[in-house]
């Protein structure tokens, strides 16, 4: 039986010596296939922190795989000599060179295509570069904090069983790692993500994109006869604020002589209010303000986690309708649909709840033929706030809800549920 000592400057080696062989060619794997695009477009930002945290589970799936190999071949006495693993380094290592090489303009090409699909501006070459570089390094961060963390708990048993009775060894054991594990995941690692990704998006959420300005269309959020100040919209807001469909592209597509008015568009930013209450109350009284009980079609829209409305959906309802309609969202977050998922979670639920709930109250007030039609619509991470209004024991009940409270729902890339 091996010493403690030996035990012990095995477990340093494996903090600081070489990696695993497997884990580190998982993790490759698993970097390359964190490339492939989605529903949404991801900015490099974005797509670097889904890729190194790729790498660290793919590292950490291989280390255990190795582990488990690594006692198979030493009963068996067949353990790879020291050659043919420099071999595999070599191979796994040229691998890896080729990868990341083919890997950044790969990624460019995906997301290129798919923005131009959906009609967003490209994005340029540097950016893949940043991102394979951020992505690796920062996954190199992730698997050396959990080899350290791996160590740290191994030195901990260690030290359990020495000094705790056999009896409770393993219950004590069971209870450092329960203990080391809400530690680490809701602690140190939970803050500094929430840290880091906000570190990166409120900036971006402060910013406006070249070309977009305050509207002059009273009838939009951001204008000076609106009750929402422009610079509280938050760059998703502005966007959709500063790009409702003008009296000149309806009237290109319906004719110069049909009857046409400018659409309501009322968008709430993050800084529009204190809270998601008084975001929405905001929300009715702009709509109210602004007409929007008054046309044809009301839409309750709940936006992504950025707080992104789809341009072309809110385009083509405006000109089916010849911009008879009204466009009423709140934003929730900041934050991408898959991080707010994690870190603001039910914000979501919460912004398409209370705002319906608001919206829906003062709608019901008025007399039955003169309601708009009440619709809703969620992309992403929206359809969960579209659907939490209407949530019931069971899918029947919901679907039930559904119907006898709106006149339509649209629900595009919603969540799986099994």
């Amino acid at each position: 039986m091996r010493n403690v000592d030996e035990l012990v400057a095995r477990e340093r080696r494996g903090v600081f010596g070489t990696p695993s062989l497997c884990g580190t060619s998982l993790a490759l794997l698993f970097w390359w296939q964190s490339l492939t695009p989605t529903l949404i477009p991801r900015a490099w930002q974005m797509q670097a922190v889904i890729s190194a945290v790729c790498v660290a589970v793919g590292y950490g799936f291989g280390a255990l795989v190795a582990h488990g190999m690594r006692r198979l071949l030493e009963r068996s006495g067949r353990i790879p000599g020291d050659v043919i693993r420099r071999r595999y380094w070599i191979a796994l290592a040229v691998v890896w060179l080729t990868a990341i090489l083919l890997g950044a303009p790969r990624w460019l090409g995906w997301q290129n295509a798919q923005r131009n699909f959906m009609g967003m501006a490209p994005i340029v070459w540097s950016s893949g570069v940043l991102m394979s570089a951020l992505s690796l390094s920062c996954g190199a961060l992730l698997v050396f904090s959990g080899r350290l963390l791996a160590n740290v708990v191994a030195a901990g048993i260690r030290f359990i069983t020495r000094h705790v009775p056999a009896a409770v060894s393993v219950s004590a054991t069971a209870l450092l790692i329960v203990a080391i594990g809400i530690v680490v995941s809701r602690g140190a690692a939970l803050r500094a993500l929430t840290v880091a990704v906000t570190s990166i998006h409120a900036p971006i959420n402060a910013s406006t994109n070249e070309g977009i300005v305050a509207p002059a269309s009273a009838s939009v959020s951001g204008s000076s006869a609106s009750l929402v100040a422009w610079p509280t919209l938050g760059r998703m807001g502005r966007d959709f604020v500063a790009t409702a469909t003008t009296a000149q592209q309806l009237a290109m597509f319906h004719g110069a002589d049909a009857e046409l008015v400018d659409p309501v568009r009322v968008y709430v930013g993050l800084g529009s209010a204190d809270s998601m209450a008084e975001r929405a109350e905001l929300a009715v009284r702009e709509l109210e303000r602004a007409g929007g009980f008054d046309r044809k079609v009301l839409v309750v829209w709940v936006p992504t986690g950025s707080g992104w409305i789809v341009e072309k959906a809110a385009l083509a309802l405006e000109q089916l309708y010849r911009g008879n309609t009204a466009i009423v969202a709140i934003q929730y977050s900041f934050l991408p649909s898959v991080v707010a998922f994690f870190l603001d979670a039910g914000l979501a639920n919460e912004a398409g709840n209370t705002l319906f709930t608001a919206v829906r109250a003062r709608w019901s007030q008025r007399p039955p033929d003169r309601r708009p039609k009440l619709v809703l619509f969620g992309k992403s991470l929206g359809t969960a706030g579209v659907e939490a209004p209407f949530v019931g024991p069971d899918a029947s009940s919901s679907v039930t809800n559904m119907a006898s409270r709106t006149d339509g729902v649209l629900l595009v890339g919603a969540k799986q549920r099994t």
